[in-house]
């Protein structure tokens, strides 16, 4: 997505991961890049920048380069944000997985991000103009390439987790024989809830896969008509449900070799599966959520995909998955295959 003769792609990643820190640590702010996420926000949602000062100010659950904790290795996710979106845009769902013992790696998916800044100060801003109207004749194919060049990222930052866990790469010796590769998993929403899809059909290494309103229009069609081999979990909102989308995905669980579950949720919104309605009290007024409560779907959605994980990646069987139990009765829980 650049012009330049040569140019090589660069990807930003950020590692959660069951961490001991010391007792005077202090949590990170949840953005390190806010001075300049906050302007983009604004920008994106047609907002004045004064209504997003406050994000400069939120820590998060997080401890910079804390040691790892206890011993062992630890099963691995991947998480792929939006069209739009950014690496951190999750991180309620990233930090709950890592406290249940997952090492949790997300992306900047350089140019479809609303903004990627480099560690050497480099900062590459969203291109819109990757993607043209719903009407235009390229639009679909320009959408697939989008995709398919998020699951190569994903794919791409697998090959290093394989470097890390020999203590090679560029995430140095941190990691070295503490990750369970055989145990991957892969999550994501929106555009990166496609991206999930694609990577987890081109590539064995994923083991089990969650996508958020996934747009999987985009996906290849002969992963879509094959099926996946590894079990799936879709979640829709009222925004996609019964859409193009969430038909090619029961049909692409129905085809596939292994368990798929489908779950609804119409009083939710697009954004509710991202940190977005926390951003501003005008979230619900200017459509950035649906009137769920938004500690409701936080809730809703950690459980089941907490389920699944534990269930595919861990072995632990939850009644959740069979439908023994309905503690959100606002989800329509289907097991598709």
């Amino acid at each position: 997505y650049t012009d330049l003769a040569g140019d090589r792609r660069e990807i930003m990643a950020q590692i959660w991961y069951p961490a001991a820190p010391a007792a005077d640590a202090r949590p990170m702010r949840w953005l390190s890049n806010a001075p300049v996420i906050g302007p983009a926000i604004a920008d994106w949602v047609r907002l004045p920048d004064f209504l997003f000062d406050h994000i400069n100010l939120i820590n998060s659950n997080s401890y910079l380069d804390a040691p790892i904790s206890g011993a062992g290795v630890f099963p691995v996710l991947l998480y792929s944000h939006g069209w739009g979106g950014f690496r951190q845009i999750n991180q309620n769902q990233i930090e709950q997985l890592a406290s249940l013992g997952y090492v949790v790696v997300a992306v900047d998916h350089t140019y479809g991000a609303m903004v990627t800044e480099m560690p050497d100060g480099r900062v590459l801003m969203n291109n819109r103009a990757i993607l043209t109207p719903s009407s235009a004749p390229d639009s679909e194919a320009r959408f697939a390439r989008l995709v398919n060049v998020y699951a190569q990222d994903l794919r791409f930052t697998l090959d290093q987790l394989e470097r890390a866990n020999t203590g090679e790469g560029p995430f140095g010796k941190r990691f070295a024989g503490r990750l369970d590769l055989g145990r991957i998993g892969l999550f994501g929403h929106s555009t990166g809830g496609a991206a999930v899809f694609q990577a987890c059909g081109q590539d064995s290494r994923c083991r089990a896969v969650v996508g958020q309103d996934p747009v999987t229009t985009g996906v290849d069609a002969t992963i879509t008509s094959r099926g996946l081999t590894q079990p799936s979990l879709s979640f829709f909102s009222k925004d996609y449900l019964d859409s193009p989308s969430d038909k090619r995905t029961v049909s692409m669980l129905q085809a596939g070799k292994s368990d798929g579950f489908r779950i609804g949720i119409p009083t939710a919104a697009h954004y509710d599966f991202v940190l977005t309605p926390f951003f501003s009290p005008l979230a619900a007024t200017i459509g950035l959520k649906g009137p769920i409560p938004s500690d409701r779907v936080v809730g809703l959605i950690d459980a089941y995909q907490e389920a699944f994980f534990d269930e595919y990646l861990r072995g632990k069987p939850s009644t959740l998955l069979t439908g023994a139990s309905k503690p959100y009765p606002e989800a329509i829980f289907v097991q598709v295959k």
